[in-house]
């Protein structure tokens, strides 16, 4: 599985962010959440002080640190890394206040975050043959 990459961003220069992976996401959105001082591979921060937690998108498409892209390169970066992105930092919002609300703090982090996707079949045709024998097309 290929890693997703996050940045824990603390100001407003570019290069004020903790690096982090999807491991520890749920940490710093705890940390973020709570306000509470957090400890990562790559820094440590006290919570209060997070502005944001945001994909690192430049990490991911392996680009340099610091590098910016031109517009250009946001379709590319929707097209190779995008999708993976979608809906894991809510789910990880949401497990967190799952764990807060039931006072299990000890499983932050400890489940892989996957969205889950569910293939829902139509009543429809459903190979290409049976498309391109249907006369109504």
């Amino acid at each position: 599985m290929v890693k997703r990459y996050f940045k824990i961003v603390r100001g407003f220069n570019e290069e004020d962010y903790i690096p982090i992976d999807e491991t520890e996401l749920e940490k710093a959105i705890y940390a973020h959440m709570t306000g509470k001082p957090a400890v990562f591979e790559n820094g440590s921060i006290n919570g209060s002080q997070i502005s944001i937690v945001r994909p690192d998108f430049v990490r991911a498409m392996g680009w340099n640190r610091g590098y910016k892209p031109i517009s250009a390169e946001y379709g590319e970066i929707e097209a190779e890394v995008g999708k993976r992105y979608i809906g894991i930092i809510g789910l990880a919002k949401e497990r967190v206040q799952k764990y807060i609300s039931e006072n299990t703090l000890h499983l932050i982090g400890t489940q892989p975050l996957q969205i889950e996707t569910t293939k829902i079949h139509t009543q429809g045709p459903t190979s290409l043959a049976e498309l391109l024998s249907k006369k109504d097309i």
